[in-house]
């Protein structure tokens, strides 16, 4: 709850016409409130961050240069570096698979995506019918994309996942 509280305040410090913060008054759950995100974006691209999760300054540009070049791609992710709780990095890692047809078929048993390193086009959300609400949402979005829009994941270091276990 505090780490909401400051990440709250922080977020309504900015002083940018860009960033416009959303909140619900109550929790809801992570399934509406993504989908409340998706429904109150007014870009072509979403990006997930969790509160606890850090990007690296460049992550964005980098993927979004790669989804203007590559039209055909709606889903982009990255490698992980997972942290603890203070940000100290653990040995722990995330590595990607960057061949589309081995993606395609891991989709079928696992996720191969980790939330807070992907950009995704927000037309492919809406194409599908949004964020499902029941659990797993993030991985029965990703088995859909991929019947009708290619997804990848490329081997540079951009997200940091904060490992609570």
């Amino acid at each position: 709850m505090l780490l909401q509280i400051i990440a709250l305040a922080i977020v309504e410090n900015f002083n940018s016409k860009r960033i416009r913060l959303v909140h619900n008054s109550e929790n809801k759950g992570i399934c509406f409130t993504r989908q409340r995100g998706v429904e109150e974006a007014k870009g072509k691209y979403i990006a997930i961050l969790d509160a606890d999760d850090i990007a690296e300054k460049n992550r964005l540009q980098i993927q979004y240069d790669f989804l203007e070049q590559n039209q055909e791609f709606a889903v982009c992710g990255t490698n992980t570096k997972f942290i603890d709780e203070n940000s100290n990095p653990l040995q722990d890692e995330f590595i990607v698979n960057t061949n589309y047809d081995e993606i395609k078929l891991k989709l079928l048993f696992a996720n191969q995506f980790i939330n807070s390193s992907v950009l995704i086009r927000k037309s492919a959300i809406e194409e599908i019918g949004g964020y499902k609400r029941h659990a797993a949402e993030d991985y029965e979005f990703y088995k859909l994309a991929k019947y009708w829009s290619k997804v990848s994941d490329f081997r540079q270091f951009l997200a940091n996942l904060t490992n609570k276990s």
